[in-house]
């Protein structure tokens, strides 16, 4: 977890999946590529599957099938 003046950027991890998520797109994308940067990761775009739940965005959140 990174808390800066700009927002919170939060990484989840399970084995070698990452979630990178957070309340400023700048931070994320920074994040994201300080990650590429030492581990050459992929970005799969938005999240829709992790560890078998689906996920969808809705204007009143997250949810989690």
């Amino acid at each position: 977890m990174k808390d800066t003046l700009k927002g919170l950027v939060v990484i989840l991890n399970y084995v070698d999946d990452l979630i990178v998520g957070g309340t400023d797109s700048e931070e994320i994308a920074g994040v994201k590529i300080f990650l590429d940067q030492k581990f050459n990761i992929k970005d799969l775009g938005n999240l829709s599957f992790f560890l078998g739940l689906e996920v969808t965005r809705t204007k009143k959140g997250i949810n989690l099938c």
